[in-house]
């Protein structure tokens, strides 16, 4: 491994971390990644406890195993499961598809909708098709990663291959878990989160076909210096979007209910979001957020409550 190699400071990331060993005298940069040292180096790096966990009940993976107290870790917290048949799988090679899944579940990546992802990046996760019932176009993620795989896309901690696929049933190789990794714990931190359901908020967006009135919610910050609005997300969107309307529609629902807002906090100070709803017969209703951004340790915090 060289510092040339654009893993070398991925694999680094690691050894700074523990979460592989430095007396090894090979990475093995191109070889897959078993479920079983995948499941290792996942739980160092999020810092879990091997010492108090309950028995998963794997059939290939008894308490005297290498990997149990980590994989034991894994399931005790929700994020891994095993096969119908009882077994974990400790040997067998992780697959891609499956490694997104474990990465958004272990850091609590918040879920993107398919309204928000680019599909345009994968043809291989996304699938088209004609709904017999209505005979309507939709669009759904394919089970059961591709939600997963559009999050991970959506937030630049992953990419594909030059056909434009992502290949989620192909073997994840030791290179490609520790640049995941590597860019997850580098750019995760550069965003926060304001969850409507929080503070009894909703966001949405509606077209009324007859007269043409369009309406939505505003969410926005006052000052962009301090803290700006990346983008709003429909996690609850994951399962089927209309690639058209049907003409004969009254009202259509663009985007409701969103779930949460992506938050870039820039400079240490004090603002506050703007959340104002969709028109009513009451007019428009504003809710005011009060945001303090504060500095320690060169990291941005933010802190969220509903002004009085």
């Amino acid at each position: 491994m060289k510092t040339t190699d654009n893993f070398y400071y991925a694999v680094e990331n690691l050894l700074n971390q523990d979460a592989i060993s430095s007396t090894l005298p090979e990475f093995y940069p191109y070889k897959p990644i078993t479920r079983g040292q995948a499941a290792s180096i996942i739980v160092k790096v999020l810092g879990l406890d091997i010492t108090n966990v309950k028995d998963p009940h794997f059939t290939d993976v008894p308490p005297t195993h290498q990997f149990y107290p980590y994989i034991a870790a894994l399931q005790n917290e929700g994020i891994i499961g095993g096969y119908s048949d009882k077994r974990y799988g400790v040997n067998d090679p992780l697959k891609r598809g499956q490694m997104t899944k474990i990465l958004v579940d272990g850091f609590n990546i918040p879920l993107i909708g398919i309204y928000d992802a680019n599909l345009e990046n994968y043809s291989d996760v996304y699938r088209a098709y004609v709904d017999t019932n209505d005979g309507y176009n939709y669009i759904a993620f394919k089970a059961p990663f591709g939600k997963y795989i559009y999050t991970m896309d959506y937030y630049g901690y992953i990419s594909g291959f030059k056909d434009n696929t992502f290949r989620m049933n192909a073997y994840l190789n030791r290179l490609q878990l520790a640049l995941m990794i590597e860019k997850i714990q580098r750019k995760r931190e550069d965003f926060d989160y304001f969850f409507f359901k929080d503070f009894g908020l909703e966001s949405k967006e509606t077209y009324d076909t007859i007269v043409g009135e369009h309406g939505e919610t505003r969410f926005v910050s006052l000052d962009s210096s301090i803290i700006s609005i990346i983008d709003t997300i429909d996690d609850t969107s994951f399962g089927l979007q209309k690639t058209f309307q049907p003409p004969v529609a009254d009202q259509m629902i663009i985007r409701n209910d969103n779930e949460y807002a992506i938050l870039k906090p820039h400079k240490a100070g004090t603002t506050q979001l703007s959340h104002i709803s969709e028109p009513t017969k009451n007019g428009r209703i504003t809710t005011i957020i009060d945001v303090v951004v504060t500095e320690e340790n060169d990291k941005l915090n933010v802190a969220i409550k509903k002004a009085p």
